[in-house]
């Protein structure tokens, strides 16, 4: 893997470069999934100097770069990310589960809703605190 600063959810502790890597992590990330409530195991990286939320279908895909990306979510000063919660699903067992929403005019729009075994709250709360400081410097930025 290269030395770029991107939050990989794959392992807890932080590396000089801004990396953390990670395993696969169940989340709705396209329109059908969030209204279907599918959850598909996906990739992720996450830029911490651009704040693009890069979603792979494989580790390979995600190792490429951006270009054999599913989707690129870019995280702006009007994201925000709702609570972590912890749910018992039919399927998918106990997960922690939190989204990212994009806050416009009329209301907020989920863009993104990742989960994590019961056992990975650490991991889910760990993504959840960088993208929402994050989101806190580009409110700065904006001001």
């Amino acid at each position: 893997m290269s030395c770029e600063p991107y939050l990989y959810l794959s392992c807890l502790s932080s590396t000089p470069n801004n990396k953390l890597l990670n395993k696969i992590v169940r989340s709705r990330v396209s329109v059908r999934s969030l209204i279907v409530k599918d959850w598909k195991n996906l990739y992720f990286s996450f830029n911490l100097n651009s704040g693009d939320l890069g979603i792979y279908r494989s580790q390979n895909d995600m190792n490429q770069g951006k270009n054999f990306s599913k989707k690129v979510i870019p995280i702006h000063y009007n994201h925000r990310c709702t609570p972590i919660k912890c749910k018992e699903y039919s399927k998918g067992g106990t997960l922690w589960t939190f989204g990212i929403e994009e806050v416009f005019d009329y209301g907020p729009s989920l863009r993104i809703k990742f989960a994590a075994g019961h056992s990975e709250k650490g991991r889910m709360e760990n993504l959840r605190e960088r993208v929402d400081e994050f989101i806190s410097k580009k409110r700065k930025e904006v001001r």
